[in-house]
């Protein structure tokens, strides 16, 4: 059957809080409140800002395609100290630490390429704006 298949690896933005992966964004809410957290895994993986990865998934349901194909969504990848430094950036008058675990996460990341990406630091600036204004 003619289709594609995408898959996301840390997915973050607003709304995204349940899941193994949800922690730079819950990261980032507790941020704007002003508040402590600790993301429960570090190391470096694979960082997707969620519109970009809404607009891949439209394309591919647009796509005329033979056969299936199965790619991994093309984000940022950044050791989790770059992650948490693009939380501060986006809220420099942030007093709350946040930090995170020297756990590893239990997959790998693999890259496909072209498909839309934010830099880590308008994806996250934008995640926090989001969250400023609701």
């Amino acid at each position: 059957m003619p289709s594609i298949a995408i898959r996301p690896y840390v997915v973050y933005w607003p709304g995204r809080d349940k899941g193994l992966t949800s922690g730079p964004t819950l990261a980032m809410a507790a941020a704007v409140r002003g508040e402590a957290f600790t993301i429960g895994y570090g190391g470096v993986a694979q960082y997707d800002y969620a519109p970009d990865v809404g607009i891949a998934f439209a394309r591919a349901a647009e796509a005329v395609r033979d056969g299936a194909m199965v790619a991994n969504f093309p984000g940022v990848v950044a050791s989790m100290h770059e992650v948490v430094e693009a939380i501060e950036a986006a809220i420099p008058a942030a007093t709350a630490r946040i930090d995170w675990a020297d756990v590893m996460l239990p997959f790998p990341a693999e890259l496909l390429e072209p498909l839309p990406k934010a830099t880590l630091a308008d994806g996250v600036a934008a995640t926090i704006d989001r969250f400023q204004r609701l």
